[in-house]
């Protein structure tokens, strides 16, 4: 999906552990269910594109399990380069 979204600066951390929304589809503690991670560096217009387009992502995936909701969270963060 990165690759059709022409995404080329990204880091993806695909089986992080842990415990989220979805903890109540059987997830606890004891058997945590696995996220991914997915971290970039984009210009203001980029994010507000890639929102959109994960959006609409979610929205279909919704549908085509009968509106069951998609444990899918973005966080926007300000980001400045030091080095």
């Amino acid at each position: 999906m990165l690759k059709e979204l022409d995404l080329r600066t990204f880091a993806e951390a695909p089986k992080i552990l842990g415990i989220g929304k979805a903890a109540d589809a059987g997830f606890s503690m004891a058997w945590p269910g696995h996220r991914a991670i997915i971290l970039s560096a984009l210009r203001d217009n980029e994010a507000e594109q890639l929102l959109g387009i994960l959006r609409e992502f979610r929205d279909r995936l919704s549908g085509l399990q009968g509106g069951v909701s998609i444990p899918m969270e973005v966080f926007v963060f300000p980001c400045e380069r030091v080095l």
